[in-house]
């Protein structure tokens, strides 16, 4: 499924195809200012979207091999809730 996909469903209810791509849009872009604010997203049956630091660590450039630093970074991360578990299951 792809967002395109989403907005159709969402236009099911009876919205038209362009408010339901706003909304979808909407609460994507929620997600990600509430995300870069540093909160934690939870939605109820679906899970929860959270900032995960990554420790600085020892690497390697692949082309010439030569050992380098990668530098601790922020990436989203996405829980699933256990209702949700259970319907993949």
């Amino acid at each position: 499924m792809i967002k395109k996909d989403l907005v159709n469903k969402i236009a099911s209810l009876g919205l038209s195809k362009k408010k339901a791509k706003e909304a979808m849009e909407t609460i994507i872009e929620g997600i990600g200012e509430s995300l870069a604010r540093g909160e934690k997203v939870q939605i109820q049956g679906l899970g929860s979207f959270d900032i995960r630091v990554t420790k600085e660590r020892r690497g390697r450039n692949p082309k010439t091999g030569e050992p380098l630093k990668i530098p601790s970074r922020k990436v989203p991360v996405f829980r699933p809730a256990p209702p949700l578990k259970e319907r993949v299951k």
